[in-house]
């Protein structure tokens, strides 16, 4: 679904009942929450390969086209079941804990009067840690895929080898780290330090990627919400009721003590169903998570289900290309998967 639908999302975006043919493709379509991560102009050895990062320039663009296009809502008109949606809901997120939303992205969202909601890993707060993703991102950039590919045989063993050789970054995180447990997943980064001769805080610090404490805390002056995503960033999918108590459980009661408010939302890592397993669902529930964002590109149903709620990782940089990705691109697929639950997912987070 690529260049034909963008092409006609150019056409359908000049035409002024635009919005009443795009509903031909399938009318039942509630909240549009849009997904951002790193706000920078320059990617570094930490995040080049990532394709996380949206230029500061158009994310300003975005949010100006959201503002005048939408009706932005906060996580709080979500959760009130008795406040009904607006016309054109939009809900903006951000996931990771990139320092680059407190210093970048929220002023823009002050600017322009829209709220947002920010999941975060605690762990790397005052960046006292390097995420994995980054971490690879730097040695694939650095030492090249030899060091990884060493890292991962003495972590996961044989079963690894079925996965193939990865070509890029892509492929050492869907082929190897989605195989790996929590335990083999710790295990990979402390061999892929050693292999290297690396130390991930003092890496951290240099880098200054993610946001400090006190950046946390001044938050909510801007009217963003902090969420759950896991105390260090991991594929869900195989988690026991242990992990899950020390990645969810955890981080959520860190991230309530240093802001001093609820946690009330969750983020899957990497956003796919494959992850949100039912003893995920669970530990949500028990742990009183009022709602569960994935990706998946797909559109929210009028009637919402705050425990699975789909986003789009906005990457266009024209209005059109915006209209496509959240009206046209959702519908086209919904419409190929009628009647299945998506089982891939459309992009990271």
């Amino acid at each position: 679904m690529g260049s034909i639908p963008h092409t006609l999302s150019s056409l359908l975006w000049r035409v002024p009942w635009r919005d009443t043919l795009v509903r031909a493709l399938g009318p039942n379509y509630g909240l549009r929450v849009v997904l951002f991560h790193h706000i920078a102009d320059t990617d570094t050895p930490f995040t080049d390969g990532l394709a996380l990062r949206c230029p500061r320039e158009r994310f300003a663009e975005r949010v100006a086209f959201l503002a005048e296009h939408y009706d932005p809502v906060s996580l709080d008109t979500l959760l009130d079941a008795g406040r009904p949606l607006p016309p054109r809901p939009v809900l903006v997120t951000f996931d990771d804990a990139y320092a680059s939303v407190p210093r970048v992205a929220a002023p823009v969202l002050a600017e322009h009067g829209v709220p947002g909601l920010f999941f975060v890993n605690a762990a790397f707060l005052d960046n006292a840690d390097l995420s994995l993703d980054n971490l690879l991102c730097y040695v694939l950039n650095t030492r090249g895929m030899k060091p990884i590919e060493s890292a991962a045989r003495v972590a996961g063993g044989e079963r690894l080898a079925k996965a193939g050789r990865p070509d890029d970054l892509t492929g050492v995180i869907q082929g190897i780290c989605t195989r790996l447990t929590r335990g083999e997943t710790q295990r990979f980064k402390a061999e892929l330090l050693d292999a290297t001769g690396l130390d991930a805080a003092a890496l951290a610090r240099d880098a200054d990627l993610y946001l400090s404490r006190d950046e946390l805390r001044g938050l909510a002056r801007y009217g963003i919400e902090v969420g759950n995503h896991t105390y260090s960033h991991v594929f869900c999918r195989g988690l026991d009721e242990s992990d899950l108590a020390d990645e969810v459980g955890r981080n959520q009661e860190m991230l309530e003590t240093l802001t001093g408010s609820p946690v009330r939302s969750f983020s899957v890592p990497y956003g796919s169903l494959a992850d949100y397993t039912p003893a995920l669902r669970a530990c949500l529930r028990e742990t009183s998570h009022g709602s569960c964002f994935l990706v998946h590109a797909l559109p929210n149903p009028a009637e919402l289900d705050l425990e699975c709620i789909y986003r789009v990782s906005m990457r266009s940089a024209a209005d059109s290309e915006t209209f496509a990705e959240l009206e046209v691109l959702p519908r086209l697929r919904r419409l190929a998967a009628w009647g299945s639950r998506p089982e891939t997912r459309e992009s990271a987070s």
